[in-house]
């Protein structure tokens, strides 16, 4: 895998686009097919989980920072418990990051 070109395309697309959403787009995109890439071929090496964990918390970052959470809430949920079973730690990452920056959302439904 390529990573440097995966995050080059992000933060050149960062750069030429003003379009918030779009933005938090390609990085949740990135994210998913990084998940769906592991959960179709298996285990993938360490550097893999670290830059696919990496850019989902900079979008999370991004998409709080943006107040997009509600475009965003469920598909970013969505990759933290598909992720869940994944080892290197990768899915303890999704969680913290989803909890770090989303998880409050979460508390919010609960008592609702």
């Amino acid at each position: 895998m390529r990573y440097p070109i995966m995050k080059k395309a992000i933060k050149d697309f960062s750069n030429v686009s003003n379009n918030k959403e779009q933005i938090a787009e390609i990085m949740v995109f990135t994210v998913e097919c990084g998940v769906d890439f592991k959960l179709s071929f298996g285990d993938i090496d360490q550097k893999f989980y670290h830059t696919i964990a990496s850019i989902y918390e900079q979008a999370l970052k991004h998409i709080v920072d943006n107040q997009l959470e509600d475009k965003f809430v469920g598909r970013c949920n969505r990759l933290m418990l598909s992720s869940q079973d994944i080892g290197w730690g990768f899915g303890f990452d999704m969680m913290d990051s989803y909890n770090d920056y989303l998880g409050h959302l979460d508390e919010e439904e609960d008592f609702e």
